[in-house]
């Protein structure tokens, strides 16, 4: 998956979306788990990884993040 290391999320999103293969889904599974297993600060997450972040956990810091940011 190295070939997907300097892809935004976005973009793997769009190539799912031409595709419909798994592995890109997996590929943003695995982004957006280990951004929150991370702790790194929402403040500085791009927008598409607030999102993802929000639909997948929820958390009202995501929530806050990307409302401060829109």
């Amino acid at each position: 998956m190295r070939e997907l290391d300097n892809l935004t999320e976005l973009q793997i999103v769009k190539l799912y979306n031409k595709t419909n293969n798994q592995r890109y889904l997996d590929a943003i599974d695995n982004r957006i788990r280990y951004i929150h297993n991370s702790g790194m600060d929402p403040n500085k997450l791009s927008n598409e990884q607030l999102v993802l972040l929000c639909q997948k956990y929820d958390e009202d810091k995501y929530w806050t993040a990307l409302y401060n940011k829109t």
